[in-house]
């Protein structure tokens, strides 16, 4: 952020009024020895500005101003925490922020680990919080890298995998996540349909410009509370000039289209600026950034143009035929309807509700136990303190009776 130029006269004469202080005498070391007046000359300038402080704080002499001004710097210097925590904080606040995830549903998110509304105003405490558990669920949630949470890396996230030649892998990650019911949306990232064109005609030539096109899978997530909200992870960006990449593409593409009719996946394109699109393939931005609902200069393009003349307008129709016939030989509907495979989705799907029953159990455990011994610093035994709690719902079933 700039400062603005008043601000930025008012922090220099901060700091050099700071640095006449330091340069002055140390007391003795003598801890009993009492305390030494220290004469501290000001330069006419800044004389005057703690004058007029003064005068605006109601007329404060300047020699109370200065202490308070000078003892708010000491204050915040011995407050302020290293500058690799305080990059912990601000990536922790910057990541919940680009995915427009209000700060009431952030403590809803992370209730597991002891967050609290009031937690995310003290960022002491919130650092108390940011142990390794919660770091490593962040990373794993929102698919980016530990390193550049807790501050030592400038690359924000990595690809999650490569789809050039095990299309598979990308067709059953994504039915999976729809049977976990968390409504993947593919996006395909260009940087245009003409850079799309300049790449087919060019071909693989050494010296042809690379066009690269990347997958963003999107996914929404639930809190305990019913508040909905949306992550995304990358998948390895594959060039479009090398024909065999492209094919591979256009066959996903067609897997994705019949996945639309056929379950809750859904496919969009998106076309970005190629400084962009260079910044998501090199993990040096996040991907909601790029192509997010408040990402400067997306715009929408239709993959599907791609694959089959029943899209229009048609682009690059003399591949449509090894389109079909790449997809009839990987059998990647067998994704889609296969029983074997449902039946060990549903297999792991129950598994997963059974980890997230006895993880909510233990949560209540623990809940129970912070309300006990709160009870007992309180002077109640547990007994009285769910007698007391009953007795008060009585009362309130008994108003609610009368009213």
């Amino acid at each position: 952020m700039n400062e603005s130029p008043i601000g930025a006269a008012i922090g220099a004469l901060l700091r050099r009024a700071a640095r006449q202080v330091a340069a002055a005498p140390p007391p003795a070391a003598d801890g009993n020895a009492p305390a030494r007046a220290i004469t501290l000359r000001l330069t006419p300038e800044l004389d005057q500005f703690y004058a007029a402080i003064g005068e605006s704080l109601g007329g404060l002499s300047k020699q109370d101003t200065l202490s308070m001004v000078l003892s708010g710097l000491r204050e915040g210097s011995l407050n302020d925490p290293s500058p690799e925590l305080a990059l912990l904080v601000q990536r922790f606040h910057h990541l919940f922020r680009v995915h427009d995830i209000a700060v009431t549903t952030v403590p809803a998110i992370l209730h597991e680990y002891g967050f609290t509304l009031s937690v995310l105003t003290d960022e002491h405490r919130l650092l108390d919080l940011l142990t390794d558990l919660v770091v490593d669920f962040l990373a794993d949630r929102f698919a980016v890298r530990r390193d550049w949470l807790i501050g030592r890396s400038e690359y924000v996230c990595t690809s999650r995998d490569t789809v050039y030649k095990q299309n598979s892998v990308f067709a059953r990650h994504v039915v999976e996540l729809s049977w976990r019911e968390l409504r993947p949306t593919v996006y395909v990232v260009c940087s245009g349909e003409r850079d799309l064109e300049a790449a087919y005609r060019s071909g693989d030539r050494s010296d042809a410009p690379y066009r690269h096109v990347a997958l963003v899978v999107e996914t929404e997530h639930t809190t305990t509370e019913g508040t909905p909200y949306k992550v995304y992870e990358l998948w390895r960006a594959e060039r479009w000039n090398y024909q065999r990449s492209r094919i591979g593409l256009k066959i996903l593409f067609r897997f994705l289209d019949e996945a639309t009719r056929a379950s809750t996946i859904s496919l969009y394109g998106r076309v970005v600026p190629a400084e962009s699109l260079d910044r998501l393939r090199a993990g040096l931005v996040l991907p909601v950034e790029v192509i997010g609902p408040h990402a400067p200069h997306a715009r929408s393009w239709d993959p599907r143009d791609y694959i089959d003349a029943e899209y229009g307008p048609d682009y690059e129709t003399e591949e449509y035929s090894y389109v079909a016939q790449g997809y009839a030989e990987d059998h990647l509907a067998r994704w889609l309807w296969d029983e074997p495979w449902m039946r060990w989705l549903r297999a792991r799907a129950a598994i997963e509700q059974d980890e997230t029953d006895a993880r909510m159990r233990a949560i209540k455990l623990r809940n129970a136990e912070i309300e006990r011994d709160g009870a007992l610093l309180r002077g109640h035994t547990p007994a009285e303190s769910a007698a007391d709690a009953g007795a008060a719902a009585v009362e309130t079933k008994d108003k609610e009776t009368t009213r």
